[in-house]
Formats: C-alpha cells, structure tokens, sequence
C-alpha cells in the first residue's frame, strides 16, 4: 500500500494520463494481494475449504522428487 501512496503523490503531467498510469497500477497491485491470499487458502493446515489440497500428495511428490 505504501507504493500506492507513493505513486498517488507522484507529479506527472498530463494529469489524465498519470491519474490512468497510476490507476492501472494500483489496480494490478491490488489484484495480485488478493489472488496471492485467494491461492494460499488451499494450503491452510488449520482448516477446511472447498478447494483444499491434500496435504499428502504435496508430501509424496516432495519425496519422489527427493529420491530421484
């Protein structure tokens, strides 16, 4: 977020044009928080969702990997 703030107090003229350039930043920043916390939440040992991943075929593929 402070990378937001940083980009809001930036002067670029025209104003248009950085108010679209920081616009679209923001936008993809925000964008990439959320889907980093939306893709984690299958990996969450704590509990249950509906996308969960079972922790054990992550296990065996690190131990196949491992022995190769």
């Amino acid at each position: 977020m402070l990378v937001i703030g940083l980009l809001i107090l930036t002067n670029v003229d025209p104003f248009y044009g950085s108010l679209a350039i920081i616009g679209i930043i923001s936008f993809v920043l925000v964008f990439m928080m959320i889907l980093i916390d939306v893709i984690s939440i299958p990996f969450h040992a704590e509990g249950k969702t509906q996308d969960d991943v079972s922790m054990f075929l992550l296990d065996d593929a690190i131990h196949y990997l491992k022995t190769e």
